[in-house]
């Protein structure tokens, strides 16, 4: 039988009127069961469910909405040509370590998405033209591209089978700025491969670590060579060229890629000739058969011989030529491995291909970045401490304890959009962190737990004079944390940051002894000499963030059967969609409604109450910035703290101007520490700025009469 699609839409339009009419003769209950019935079929969060019928409410029902509509819609999008370079996403073939037939793995077109980004989203357009005016992009003086891996794994954590863990690699460029670096919408997501997958890859990660490179650097398209052609909705046409300049990961990602020896070898450092693991499973290490070896546990910088671009280059080279000797059979297996140990490479022949291939012309020593989080706050050198220095006092039944801690914490006030901390000193988890030596917490958890546990122990722990040795090594790291994020701001140096690192190595050292030196504590003695060469640091917390939208397209695809390629359409149309909203300083807003329209009628006489609307999550240094919040502000050309009353923005006119109404507060003139300072709560002295004036927001304590409140300044706002 065959109907005309002209009689199936008239037939949907009158069974839609239908529902209508019926609706609207609903009892109330039904009505209400029917609004708490939605999303209950097949789960949708309550958010997801009101964004939902907003959008249909604004814009209507789309023709078609069931799951094959939105597969070809997707397909449509990702695989069809979207301009001069192709297609969003496409697949390549790869060969496999013990199969003939090759292996598919679906990428980013990153120059089809690059050129649509710049044509289609006026805040990704004006980012890349305003850093095109600063920095100029010329073949002489290529932009710097920088590449992030990771892993990422959906799956639950107790799951058996991780079918869905994968590597991610994410992409951008130098010279957008660390304030444009600082939003996940501008990295680009290259791929996502399940690791069942590129394991079977001949060189597994360190292939598609390759296929990466050739995304950007391939026979066709280079950026370096041929660059990319950029459109721009003023009309504008602009050429990019880059090179690779940044390679970010924590070191068993690095490890991966460029096939070091990592954690587990001798010598565990890629940018160190001669850094030796402290510990090791033989008798003796290695630093204490030979001079030329160098103890990890070593803080003199100097004293390790650091590997340049063309030294990694030609050690790459003599690994090859000693793999052709045991081909030839001129040397035995096990003294090819003994060469390996000592070089702190692997080799296989897909390093001709990466390291030593003139077409990336990798500079490795040059472009390496350590991450510092997963240095210092990631199962890193801080939060690994402070779990080191509680067990010392737990030991010796001291009264500085969780509990303790736990309490101290708890009388401070963190900004809004903060992590919460209460659910680190529960009883279950203090009693496990007590027993394992170990604080379990993230790293964005621990950063915000920083400042308070530096005071804890300067003014609650340090007076009772036990372990004076133990509080200075764990202030000292506490310390290199506080440079560490006052980097992005560029208020610190290289020279500073060394200094801080090395003092904590060295109390560190006095404190614990050298035995429990970590590779990570070496790997901290590279991120000044990395500041200094690249002129930033960047910490992957961002990246992080962006995790979210890979978990959110991967944990839930049932069928693994071309897995890679609906994740990185999704992924990819997700990207596009984030690239066509407001992201660049924005924050989240609501309609004004009720009592605080009374003071805004006052406040901006005219306008009409449908114009104002509340911002909230609004982009400043420390974090977002929401109501309520102590925070800083520039008036009358100078820095002032006081108590963010309301942000609003105003739409008339054919314009939209936004304000911030802060109560100033005054600086208590009798205190005298620099960190963390007094102030006199004010009602009385409020003003109305434009948002812009809005600049930090701030930890605090209030005073339980709230006449005074005592607000933790980070380092790069402290006065000189």
């Amino acid at each position: 039988m065959h109907i005309s699609v002209g009689i199936l839409d008239q037939s949907f339009a009158k069974m839609s009127k239908r529902k209508a009419v019926s609706s609207s003769s609903k009892t109330g209950s039904d009505r209400v069961f029917e609004l708490v019935s939605l999303g209950r079929e097949s789960y949708a969060s309550k958010s997801a469910i009101a964004k939902l019928l907003a959008h249909i409410e604004k814009d209507g029902l789309p023709e078609t909405h069931d799951r094959n509509a939105q597969y070809r819609a997707r397909k449509e999008v990702c695989r069809k040509p979207a301009g001069e370079y192709g297609p969003m996403v496409v697949d390549v073939q790869c060969s496999l370590e013990n199969k003939s037939e090759p292996q598919r793995f679906s990428v980013q077109n990153v120059f089809a998405w690059l050129q649509h980004a710049c044509m289609h989203s006026p805040h990704f357009s004006k980012i890349v033209l305003d850093a095109m005016e600063k920095h100029p992009c010329s073949p002489s003086s290529p932009w710097k591209l920088i590449l992030y891996q990771d892993g990422v794994d959906p799956s639950d954590g107790l799951a058996k089978n991780h079918s869905r863990k994968s590597a991610v690699y994410y992409w951008s460029f130098v010279e957008l700025g660390m304030q444009a670096l600082s939003k996940e919408e501008v990295w680009g997501v290259v791929t996502v491969a399940r690791y069942s997958e590129y394991t079977q890859l001949a060189g597994k990660s360190a292939s598609l670590f390759k296929i990466v490179l050739d995304q950007f650097f391939g026979e066709t398209h280079n950026l370096r060579r041929t660059g990319c052609s950029l459109r721009f909705p003023n009309g504008e046409r602009k050429l990019l060229l880059a090179e690779p300049s940044v390679l970010l990961a924590d070191m068993p990602a690095l490890s991966e890629c460029l096939l070091t020896k990592g954690h587990a070898g001798i010598i565990c450092c890629p940018l160190c000739v001669n850094a030796t693991l402290q510990n090791t499973s033989a008798t003796d290490a290695l630093h204490e058969l030979t001079e030329a070896a160098v103890s990890i546990a070593n803080t003199d910088f100097n004293a390790f011989t650091k590997h340049t671009d063309e030294s990694i280059r030609y050690t790459v080279q003599g690994l090859r030529d000693s793999h052709q000797q045991l081909l030839d059979k001129k040397i035995t297996k096990a003294e090819f491995e003994e060469i390996e140990i000592s070089k702190g490479f692997v080799w296989h022949p897909i390093l001709n291909e990466t390291i030593l291939n003139n077409r990336f012309n990798l500079q490795v020593a040059s472009m390496l970045m350590f991450d510092g989080a997963h240095i210092y706050v990631h199962d890193g050198l801080a939060d690994n401490e402070l779990g080191a220095f509680m067990k010392v006092f737990h030991s010796n039944q001291s009264a500085t304890c969780y509990n303790e801690l736990g309490a101290y914490v708890s009388s401070f006030t963190l900004p809004k959009s903060a992590p919460s901390l209460k659910h680190l000193f529960t009883t279950s988890a203090n009693k496990n962190n007590a027993k394992n030596k170990h604080f379990s917490c993230t790293g964005s958890e621990f950063l915000t737990l920083a400042p308070i546990l530096a005071r804890y122990i300067r003014h609650v722990v340090i007076p009772r004079g036990e372990f004076l040795d133990h509080c200075a090594s764990m202030l000292a790291v506490l310390d290199v944390l506080e440079v560490l994020q006052a980097v992005k701001t560029g208020t610190v140096n290289h020279k500073t940051l060394r200094k801080a690192i090395v003092k904590h190595l060295v109390l560190f050292k006095t404190c614990y002894g050298e035995s429990a030196f970590k590779p990570k504590h070496h790997y901290a003695l590279h991120l000044p000499r990395m500041l200094k060469n690249h002129g930033f640091l960047l910490m992957t917390f961002t990246h992080e963030r962006k995790h979210r939208l890979v978990t959110r397209y991967t944990r839930d695809r049932k069928n693994l059967r071309s897995w890679d390629s609906g994740a990185m359409e999704e992924i990819t149309c997700h990207s596009m969609f984030e690239l066509s909203r407001p992201f660049y300083g924005i924050a989240t807003t609501s309609q004004a409604r009720g009592a605080i329209l009374i003071p805004l009628r006052e406040l901006f006489p005219g306008v009409d109450d449908n114009s104002i609307t509340i911002l909230n999550d609004i982009s400043g240094n420390g974090g977002h910035i929401n109501t309520g919040d102590v925070v800083s502000c520039i008036y009358n050309n100078s820095a002032h703290v006081g108590e963010l009353l309301a942000a609003i923005g105003i739409n008339a006119d054919n314009s939209c101007k936004s304000f911030c109404i802060i109560s100033l507060w005054q600086r208590d003139a009798e205190c005298t520490d620099i960190r963390w300072v007094n102030h006199v709560v004010a009602r009385d002295n409020v003003v109305c700025l434009p948002l812009q004036h809005l600049d930090t927001v701030f930890i605090h304590a209030m005073s339980t009469d709230r006449s005074t409140c005592m607000v933790y300044m980070p380092l790069e706002v402290r006065p000189e």
